[in-house]
């Protein structure tokens, strides 16, 4: 079970450190599809939520975005992640925002994500051939 554990995680920082390209604008295109059947501020879970939705402003430029530096109060919240190999993080900054006032919290994940994650009403996954699945928590 470790090999597994650990070859996941290597697999997920592997992914996330070589998206670019067609696969990055891909995630970006899937994103935008996303937060346009939704009220939601989008807010990074890390550096690839960050790159992703740095992208997806290039395509939509008036995307909402959280200001990490305010309350959520009342607000719906779309967290961005790149690939996960857990769901330790995620699941950690949706109970973060939901203590600062988000009345509903769901990610954007890049892969192959299956599960519901603990915090979140549910898991979109964004994929580089802009079809999406949902994973409702």
């Amino acid at each position: 079970m470790a090999t597994n554990l650990l070859a996941g995680v290597l697999e997920a920082q592997t992914r996330n450190s070589l998206l670019a390209g067609d696969e990055l604008i891909g995630a970006a295109f899937a994103l935008v599809e996303v937060m346009r059947t939704r009220k939601a501020i989008a807010l990074p879970s890390d550096s690839v939520g960050d790159r992703i939705l740095g992208a997806a402003l290039i395509l939509e430029p008036t995307l909402p975005l959280a200001d990490r530096s305010y309350r959520f109060d009342g607000c719906s919240v779309l967290i961005v992640a790149g690939h996960i190999s857990g769901e330790a993080s995620v699941s950690a900054r949706a109970k973060s925002v939901r203590a600062l006032g988000a009345v509903h919290v769901e990610a954007a994940l890049l892969g192959q994500w299956a599960d519901p994650i603990e915090g979140c009403d549910a898991v979109r996954i964004i994929s580089s051939d802009r079809h999406l699945r949902a994973v409702v928590g």
